[in-house]
């Protein structure tokens, strides 16, 4: 089992100040991966600087831009084309310490029932400034197989983008019409239909001081996820409705900052309050204005290494 065959793949665009120190940390791994990097029609210098790795192991392909879901779809159709055993990722912003894929295969080996593993992560906050990741009622000791999926992720997720893999039996794809919350989406439907192993061993840098990460980018014309869709597994999976209220409550506050206020109160109009803390319940109400303000305190007290959390 130790000679699985990994394919990581790397959607790019534009990240050329962030690009080679990601695939750096990709060829530096103790368990070894190849590498795809699909190239999604970066206009800055990221091309050429990922070019420099391509190799036997290190594979480039470019193509229009079409969006992040496209680019990671692609990646899952020529892994399964190319007979992978397991299909990792990595966004071209953070980077791995050196032994994440070895912790991902010491889940395959303990869990062989399950189909998706992840392993813990840390925030950069600042040049100088690390968050640990905090999760609901999860004690972060031991790894473990995630029975009750959604309990465990109203405060952060434990799949982020950079820091799982999955193997390629696995049949769900990324919803290429979503470009706002597409992740969430994607880890609703591994949920539901997959079993989850987590190692709370951290080996994954999840960097938000890159200046473009698509969190940034303005909401105005994105499609976002159609949370109602899933409404009718709720009744199937323990926390799964609270789970859809906070995402809703999230995107909700993004709307109300975006003057999107109409949106907002659509997504609030579909939320149960008693799965939202009174202080969530609080900033539902508060004005672009005043919840812009709050953002720019929480990141500079953040950034100073303290926590201001709305969940639970």
């Amino acid at each position: 089992m130790m000679d699985h065959r990994f394919l990581t793949i790397i959607p790019l665009y534009n990240k050329e100040a962030a690009i080679e120190r990601a695939i750096t940390s990709v060829l530096s791994q103790t368990v070894a991966t190849d590498l795809l990097i699909i190239n999604d029609g970066s206009t800055d210098a990221s091309l050429s600087i990922a070019t420099k790795f391509e190799s036997d192991t290190v594979m480039i392909i470019s193509q229009d831009n079409q969006g992040v879901s496209n680019a990671r779809n692609k990646g899952i159709s020529y892994a399964k084309s190319n007979n992978y055993d397991g299909i990792l990722f990595l966004d071209a912003d953070d980077y791995w310490e050196t032994n994440h894929v070895e912790e991902l295969t010491k889940s395959i080996l303990k869990f062989p029932n399950a189909t998706v593993f992840a392993n813990n992560y840390k925030i950069k906050k600042s040049a100088t400034t690390f968050e640990a990741t905090l999760f609901s009622n999860l004690e972060t000791d031991t790894s473990r197989e995630l029975d009750d999926f959604f309990t465990y992720n109203y405060l952060n997720s434990t799949l982020f983008s950079s820091s799982f893999g999955f193997k390629t039996s696995v049949t769900s794809l990324y919803n290429e019409e979503i470009t706002h919350s597409e992740d969430i989406d994607f880890y609703v439907q591994l949920a539901l239909h997959e079993k989850i192993a987590f190692n709370p061993t951290v080996t994954v840098i999840k960097d938000e001081t890159a200046v473009n990460r698509s969190h940034l980018i303005n909401l105005e014309n994105r499609t976002y996820t159609d949370f109602d869709i899933y409404e009718k597994f709720t009744s199937q999976h323990k926390g799964l409705k609270k789970f859809l209220d906070i995402n809703r409550y999230a995107l909700a506050i993004e709307l109300i900052m975006a003057n999107q206020k109409e949106k907002a109160q659509q997504l609030v109009s579909k939320m149960d309050f008693s799965n939202l803390t009174a202080k969530q319940q609080k900033l539902l109400k508060l004005s672009s204005w005043q919840l812009k303000l709050l953002k720019r305190v929480h990141h500079r007290l953040s950034n100073s290494g303290l926590r201001i959390r709305t969940g639970r």
